[in-house]
């Protein structure tokens, strides 16, 4: 029998960006069913986030809405300063909003790869606002157990672990996410933060909807190439980021986990 089993029941503020919609918004949805009652929800498409906002609200939840590009090193740093000022903290910080160019190696600019990569790093100041959470409140500090919240999880891709032709720069930036998280699960595991990356495979989501992408993709990436012979839900993603943010997952720290259906044991 398990007697010091963590709770399943999470509370704390949680930081989700691309939170308009796809992975972002069924990560706030399913933080919301573990019993999340505060939210900073943050996404460049205004439209988007005013739907999971008024969805969160109806359920009970407080939330802070910030339009933002995630790819402006500037609008990442006010947007997390804006939450701590709402909130006084953030204890799970969930990074969804990607980007990314398509084209062939020959073709894309090295100052593209440097830009894309570049981008990936910039969510990075998040780490230093989860580490004042035990400074803005002093019950933290006294409390290891609640010191133990603290969690990013940076969204990458299958394509962050392994290649396919057609996409050098999302590649390079997807590999750029992934050492981040090992970087800073070293560097902030002794301030009770850890730090953790998902790699999804195919996912059913407005991006990979978007026929441009899927025509660059779907050749080595598609459903149909996975064992599991179907897509990848946003849910199933969402999942795997909030049992990463949870007590549960206390002893993963730096670690990527591949959510693709198989893809990857091809």
């Amino acid at each position: 029998m398990v007697t010091n089993a963590p709770s399943s029941a999470l509370t704390g503020v949680a930081f989700i960006t691309g939170a308009g919609s796809g992975i972002g918004a069924a990560t706030a949805r399913a933080f919301a069913a573990k019993g999340v009652r505060r939210f900073v929800l943050v996404d460049l498409v205004p439209a988007g986030l005013k739907a999971i906002d008024t969805e969160l609200q109806a359920g009970g939840a407080q939330t802070a809405v910030i339009a933002a590009d995630v790819s402006k090193e500037d609008d990442v740093k006010g947007a997390v300063a804006a939450a701590v000022q709402t909130f006084g903290r953030i204890d799970y910080a969930v990074n969804s909003a990607g980007v990314g160019a398509l084209g062939a190696f020959l073709e894309t600019p090295t100052e593209e790869v440097r830009e894309q990569t570049a981008q990936m790093l910039k969510q990075d100041p998040l780490a230093g606002w989860v580490r004042r959470r035990g400074r803005t409140d002093a019950s933290d500090s006294a409390d290891p157990k609640r010191q133990q919240r603290g969690s990013i999880v940076n969204l990458s891709s299958v394509l962050g672990t392994v290649a396919v032709p057609g996409v050098p720069a999302y590649v390079a930036s997807k590999h750029a996410v992934v050492g981040l998280a090992k970087a800073a699960a070293v560097e902030h595991a002794g301030r009770g933060v850890r730090t953790n990356n998902i790699a999804p495979g195919w996912i059913d989501t407005p991006m990979t909807n978007n026929e441009h992408v899927a025509a660059v993709l779907e050749a080595q990436t598609a459903p149909g190439k996975t064992p599991a012979g179907r897509a990848g839900t946003a849910e199933e993603v969402a999942d795997v980021a909030v049992f990463l943010s949870s007590t549960e997952a206390s002893f993963v720290n730096g670690a990527t986990w591949i959510v693709d259906g198989g893809f990857t044991a091809l």
